[in-house]
């Protein structure tokens, strides 16, 4: 009899970038990331369909770090994220000075509840030095209540935000 394949659930890790002041694209081109999604600042976020008619009120990018990250391999695409903006000292200096705003994004998906992932406390704080935040969503322990599923911050939520931090 054949070994039954076990399904695992993949777990996104994004890097996403905002900024009202500077355009991105040099920044995203030193990246080498693959580019999800982009919108500048006053012009339309897609060619076509819907969202062709409504303007983008700053510029912003999404990036794809890893589509299909589990267990450890969740903190080695943080790692990676933060080796990459690590290494461009305009990103980092946009970073500290609040004129970029960065946010690695990781989202579990699927159906069947899956652990949120831990990071190592030590990452966390090399993420946060370079101003970046950490923001988890658990969408296969979600249980549809409400417009989306718990949010976790990491070193901690934004200013006004009644969502979950650090402990």
């Amino acid at each position: 009899m054949a070994a039954r394949k076990v399904r695992r659930h993949p777990i996104d890790v994004s890097l996403r970038l905002t900024s009202r002041q500077a355009p991105l694209d040099d920044v995203v081109e030193h990246l080498g990331l693959p580019v999800v999604q982009r919108h500048r600042l006053g012009e339309p976020m897609a060619e076509t369909g819907p969202l062709s008619r409504r303007i983008a009120d700053t510029h912003y990018a999404s990036l794809a770090v890893s589509e299909d990250a589990y267990g450890a391999g969740v903190a080695a695409s943080v790692e990676r994220v933060a080796a990459s903006v690590s290494a461009q000292a305009a990103l980092v200096e946009g970073l500290r000075a609040g004129w970029i705003e960065g946010m690695i994004w990781i989202a579990v998906l699927g159906r069947v509840p899956t652990p949120t992932p831990e990071l190592p406390a030590e990452l966390v704080a090399r993420v946060a030095a370079l101003g970046l935040v950490i923001f988890l969503e658990n969408y296969s322990t979600w249980d549809g209540e409400g417009d989306a599923p718990p949010k976790t911050w990491l070193p901690h939520p934004p200013a006004g935000s009644s969502d979950v931090g650090a402990a």
